[in-house]
């Protein structure tokens, strides 16, 4: 399930721990279409833990300064609808 964690001081990211290559790709095409969509100014987080690809693992796609951690996490909802349902669709 995708949630908010903040990074670098107070940097909502939006993050995802992917069990399989689907759920990480399928993340990673979500928050690409979320960037456009939102013009959130988003970021794939490459350093640390998580993975620049679509491989399972740690996945985080960070926002630039002027987003607050309230606007994501009230986008959470529709984010994990449309993540479950790209499952599907890619799967």
């Amino acid at each position: 399930m995708i949630s908010v964690v903040t990074m670098h001081g107070d940097q909502p990211m939006f993050y995802l721990a992917a069990k399989s290559a689907l759920e990480a790709r399928a993340f990673n095409h979500l928050m690409a279409q979320i960037d456009a969509d939102h013009s959130l100014r988003l970021f794939h987080q490459v350093g640390g833990t998580t993975h620049s690809g679509n491989e399972a693992g740690v996945h985080g796609w960070e926002t630039w300064a002027g987003v607050s951690r309230a606007t994501c996490e009230a986008m959470l909802p529709e984010l994990n609808r449309r993540w479950r349902a790209l499952i599907s669709e890619l799967g």
